[in-house]
């Protein structure tokens, strides 16, 4: 969540976790870095990036949570798309028994995609605050146990007659290859 460096600038200082002259150092490094408040205090090690985002939810009044990416259920996940969970840093991991479901975010300030998200899985949401590294984390859910499906493919192949298995390596081989030719893709402008 990209916070203003004087609302950082506060919480920091609320937090109890830079006195004035670590602010000054800190803010000094993030001129000269070109950086934000925010960035510089996590990469100078000051605080945490989950602390910090912590600090920051109480700020905000929205409640932080750590998501453990095995523990979202498969067809909770999968009702919000992935490109729209991944254009959003947002990801869907409960259903709660009042029937609501808990969404993660990394910008819980972000009007325009909460009520585009609520549109698509429904109102009755609990919106969280969370670390965009946890919510990366969580996304690659979408992708599944790509090795288990190839160990499948290669357990079929190895069954099969001399002709067929020359065809399926072949195709194997490709297979291996998508993923470089999807982050190629998925980076060009």
């Amino acid at each position: 969540m990209r916070v203003s460096d004087q609302t950082i600038e506060s919480i920091l200082k609320q937090g109890g976790v830079v006195d004035e002259p670590q602010l000054a150092d800190l803010k000094l490094i993030a001129e000269r870095s070109k950086q934000t408040l925010q960035e510089t205090a996590i990469e100078q090690k000051v605080i945490s990036e989950e602390d910090l985002t912590k600090l920051i939810g109480d700020y905000i009044g929205v409640p932080f949570v750590r998501i453990e990416p095995k523990d979202i259920p498969e067809d909770v996940l999968k009702r919000i798309p992935e490109h729209i969970a991944r254009q959003y840093n947002v990801v869907l991991f409960e259903k709660n028994e009042d029937d609501s479901l808990s969404l993660a975010m990394e910008d819980p300030d972000d009007v325009q995609a909460l009520n585009f998200i609520q549109k698509e899985i429904g109102y009755n949401t609990k919106v969280f605050l969370a670390t965009k590294s946890n919510i990366l984390d969580c996304l690659e859910n979408y992708r599944g146990n790509i090795n288990a499906e190839l160990d499948e493919v290669i357990a079929v192949q190895k069954t099969l007659p001399p002709k067929t298995k020359t065809l399926a390596k072949m195709i194997l081989r490709k297979i291996h290859q998508l993923p470089k030719l999807l982050i190629c893709c998925w980076n060009m402008p």
